[in-house]
């Protein structure tokens, strides 16, 4: 068909129209052509952006995040400016319908680490296979199953990979186990032999597919690497710019510390309350919190998190609640021997992460395969992590009775008698106390110089004593300041102007 327009009043003119040019809409509509959005289970609208020639990369479409990939992905290809919010907040509406469309479109998000065939549903099955974020360029995960493991694209899994997340070395096939083991130990400095089995108990059981999880308490002397081993650690299996944080003081911050890391570390604590008690012991055992979005009116949003846990502190936990929940390990003060520079630490732990790594998913995999098979005669405490650390024990060269005893209680301690603290009560004596008998029917103590003398009932007297080395007018009365109410104040003098 001839497009051609010919005016009625110049038929020599022909007109041809010019093609119409895209919009910045249509423009921001091809692009998001390309995403995935989908849901969480807990109703938050999520969408998957390509990240290199084999994975993807997750995030909240409200998010700044997204908005900020958005706006650069849209410049590169179009050559043009930041676009404009009403037509943004349009495609993010669009996204976000498209999302909940129906209950296919839902899929969890994990940080770091999750599992599948886990608790799915109203049946309890056993997990099938679980996921190792590494999370590198490329974005690639780890596999893992009861044969083994292997480096896959990570298509089929969510992560969230949050701003200070690092990525994870390849794991590699341990040559030499014990002596892998034996130089983790000489980095980690535990005490004694049940120390160093509850930090391999503990390792296996921060890859646990669900939960509940230990919390790891790292105690000693000053100057012992308590601090050091808890980088140490949590760099092993969840590596960060900031693997310590300090105690986090509101539900808000508890929040993002649990939402945006695997493994929450906490060092310098001085003193812990009952509250931050319960929140770490509530976020070990499983907590739920509840947030709102930016720009999003509707009821908030639900969420459920368990994460495991370090904690650095000068002395073991007093609060049986943490006492309950925790695997307490003891470090050894350092002598002039063992001694080391941090720098040469921290290059011995670089060198070795891949193997140790390696050894780690060899766990999980070996975990997966024996867990059906660990039936002790009785439960311990911590028991599904105790459980999940026995499967894995055989990796370790040891057995499942040595792991499942690193879950035992310590021994109580003998808790200190209070003390009298009282500034006024300086000197006390130790005198008889006065005779109640009348003398007429009082008898003599027998005279035996081979028996002890009767005992005498004591009584305490308390004297005052003021101390050498105050001054004259300690005992003096301070002048009491006289407060005035603002009624009784004189007012103001004012002056003409």
């Amino acid at each position: 068909m001839n497009n051609t327009v010919i005016f009625p009043y110049n038929s020599n003119f022909p007109y041809r129209p010019k093609p119409k040019e895209p919009t910045e809409l249509d423009l921001l509509f091809d692009l998001a052509g390309e995403f995935r959005p989908f849901a969480t289970e807990f109703g938050q609208a999520w969408v998957s952006v390509p990240l290199g020639e084999r994975g993807h990369q997750v995030m909240p479409l409200r998010s700044p995040w997204f908005r900020e990939w958005f706006w650069r992905e849209y410049r590169l290809r179009h050559a043009r400016p930041r676009p404009k919010p009403h037509n943004l907040r349009t495609v993010i509406r669009t996204l976000e319908a498209q999302a909940f469309a129906g209950p296919a479109s839902e899929r969890p998000v994990a940080t770091r680490f999750t599992a599948f065939g886990w608790r799915r549903g109203p049946a309890m099955t056993e997990p099938s296979e679980a996921f190792l974020d590494l999370p590198n360029r490329h974005g690639e995960v780890i596999t893992i199953t009861p044969e083994g493991w292997s480096v896959t694209p990570g298509l089929h899994v969510s992560f969230h990979r949050p701003r200070a997340m690092q990525p994870l070395p390849k794991p590699e096939k341990p040559a030499d186990p014990t002596h892998l083991l034996a130089r983790l130990r000489a980095l980690l400095n535990p005490a004694t032999e049940r120390d160093w089995r509850r930090c391999l108990a503990w390792l296996v059981s921060a890859l646990h597919p669900a939960g509940p999880y230990p919390i790891l308490v790292l105690h000693g002397p000053a100057e012992s690497g308590k601090s050091t081993a808890a980088r140490l650690l949590r760099s092993l299996l969840d590596p960060s710019w900031t693997p310590c944080r300090p105690l986090p003081r509101t539900d808000r911050q508890f929040l993002d510390l649990a939402f945006h890391n695997h493994i929450v570390a906490i060092d310098e604590v001085q003193r812990l309350s009952a509250k931050t008690v319960h929140r770490l012991t509530q976020l070990s055992s499983g907590a739920s919190f509840s947030f709102k979005e930016r720009g999003d009116d509707r009821e908030p949003i639900p969420i459920f998190l368990r994460r495991p846990a370090i904690l650095v502190l000068d002395r073991p936990p007093a609060h049986p609640s943490l006492a309950a929940r925790s695997l307490t390990v003891q470090t050894k003060a350092f002598t002039a021997d063992t001694r080391r520079l941090e720098p040469d630490v921290w290059q011995e732990f670089t060198t070795l992460h891949a193997q140790l790594l390696g050894l780690i998913c060899d766990a999980v995999s070996a975990a997966l395969r024996n867990l059906p098979n660990i039936k002790p005669p009785s439960l311990p405490r911590l028991a599904d992590a105790a459980l999940w650390a026995a499967a894995a024990a055989e990796v370790f060269g040891l057995t499942p009775e040595d792991l499942l005893a690193a879950f035992d209680p310590d021994d109580p301690e003998p808790t200190p008698q209070p003390q009298q603290n009282n500034p006024d009560i300086t000197n006390v004596q130790l005198s008889p106390a006065p005779e109640t008998t009348s003398p007429a029917h009082a008898s003599p103590p027998a005279a035996s110089p081979s028996l002890s003398p009767p005992r005498q009932d004591l009584s305490i007297q308390f004297s005052r004593v003021t101390p050498a080395k105050a001054s004259p007018a300690y005992n003096e009365q301070m002048p009491v300041p006289v407060m005035r109410p603002r009624a009784m104040r004189p007012p103001r003098r004012r002056t003409a102007r």
